[in-house]
């Protein structure tokens, strides 16, 4: 279908019934402005993603209309929107570096030659460099003399009262033989018996707990300024004015409740579920989600 004709058709089949467009805001509970930029294919104005899908499944039903065919031609007429142009990639010019730069480099290499080979040649210099002077000062100190005594007539004696004297010395530096001292074994720790078990093996361990449930993610979203106070398991997590295009989150285990001073500026999102409208269009409104809302079919109804 040419782009165009889904806003045509949705126009054509209300004025076909002689409804009107403040009789469907307050039937579906969807904003005035946002059925006007859905027969005017204002796709920019609307929220887009489940929200837009939504409201054109609520029009059909209340128009009496096939749901899936309505949301195909929506499909096929948001899908050929034209596409934003990528700008081109942007290529950094090569750096090139100063004219000074080569120059400089050239003189600091050619400077560390020459600094290597005069370090290399000092070193040979003076590994290779004889001291002659040092050879010719070394003078060799004489030998002492060795005096050889005769032997005398006597060095048997002396011989047999030195091996006299090693042999008291031997019998003198031998000790005594150490006393042995009779050691108690010791006693044997006392043995478990195989059939007895310790208090802490016979207790049980506790069972594993159960798994916690998935907790609940509410996603707020305002398509016009408003007041907002959202509770989550009974405390007030937030409580302020929300500008128009804001995007909040918030997590809660068993629920939420949502109040709002304009209830058609205000979508909400749990667990990845559009719900439906917090109250009419242009009034204020409270509600109520939990995991009952998740079971329950989109009928357009909520708990309040």
């Amino acid at each position: 279908m040419a782009k165009g004709n889904f806003g045509e058709r949705l126009r054509r089949e209300r004025e076909l019934r002689e409804v009107s467009l403040d009789e469907i805001s307050v039937a579906t509970k969807i904003s005035g402005r946002y059925l006007n930029a859905l027969e005017n294919e204002e796709w920019s104005k609307l929220p887009g993603g489940v929200f837009t899908r939504g409201f054109v499944r609520s029009i059909g039903r209340y128009l009496g209309l096939d749901e899936e065919s309505l949301l195909g031609d929506y499909d096929l007429a948001r899908s050929r929107m034209p596409e934003r142009m990528a700008p081109p990639p942007f290529e950094p010019l090569p750096w090139q570096p100063p004219r000074w730069v080569p120059p400089v480099a050239g003189a600091i290499i050619f400077l560390l030659l020459v600094a290597g080979l005069v370090y290399g040649w000092m070193r040979i210099y003076v590994h290779h460099k004889t001291p002659v002077n040092a050879v010719a000062a070394v003078v060799r100190a004489p030998e002492p003399a060795v005096s050889v005594a005769p032997p005398s007539s006597s060095a048997p004696n002396s011989a047999q009262s030195s091996v006299q004297s090693s042999l008291q010395s031997s019998e003198a530096a031998t000790p005594a033989p150490p006393t042995t001292a009779t050691v108690a074994p010791p006693e044997s720790a006392p043995t478990a018996k195989p059939g007895a078990a310790t208090p802490a093996a016979a207790q049980k361990e506790p069972p594993a707990s159960a798994g916690a449930q998935e907790p609940l993610k509410l996603t707020v979203s305002t398509s016009a300024a408003t007041r907002v106070r959202i509770m989550a398991d009974g405390q007030v997590k937030f409580d302020a004015q929300m500008p128009a295009g804001e995007n909040l989150s918030f997590t809660a285990k068993t629920e939420f409740v949502v109040s709002a001073q304009d209830s058609s500026a205000v979508l909400l999102d749990l667990n990845g579920q559009a719900m439906p409208p917090i109250g009419s269009p242009g009034s204020s409104g409270t509600i109520k989600l939990s995991r009952k809302n998740l079971r329950r079919t989109s009928d357009g109804t909520s708990q309040r």
